[in-house]
């Protein structure tokens, strides 16, 4: 299986061990990341990495200190994905809930890797509209 990155800010050491209770019930392994704090950003910081302008045409909202700083953060662990030895890896942030099925999920998802690069495992939609579906078990689907 993969690596998998648990994003969590220090302080929040109560959600780190709901994160640790869950994936370390279901055997698997894990390291923390350090989040970045969005409000702690500088202005200057937060104007190197994000661009009001570019959001206001592409985007759907303008973003807040902590949205900025959770992106940091995936970047941040994308980067030591791209590093390591792993073909791969998982980022979760510290507040999921973990299906009791994840571990299985990781696996299959660990063992076919050419029909996706990305994957989301959750949705609000109860019935997410699909283009293109491919089935990687008798209970596990992936699509877009």
């Amino acid at each position: 299986m993969w690596p998998s990155y648990v994003i969590n800010l220090a302080a929040n050491a109560g959600r780190l061990a709901n994160c640790a209770r869950q994936l370390d019930g279901q055997g698997i392994p894990w390291q923390r990341v350090d989040a970045v704090n969005g409000w702690a950003l500088t202005d200057a910081e937060i104007d190197r990495v994000y661009s009001q302008s570019l959001n206001a045409a592409r985007g759907k909202h303008p973003l807040v200190k902590p949205e900025i700083g959770c992106y940091l953060s995936h970047l941040n662990t994308w980067k030591q994905i791209a590093e390591g030895d792993a073909p791969g890896g998982f980022i979760f942030e510290d507040d999921f809930e973990a299906n009791p099925k994840l571990a299985a999920t990781l696996e299959q998802l660990s063992a076919a890797t050419s029909d996706w690069d990305m994957v989301k495992l959750f949705s609000f939609d109860p019935d997410p509209k699909m283009v293109w579906q491919k089935p990687l078990s008798t209970d596990l689907t992936i699509g877009e």
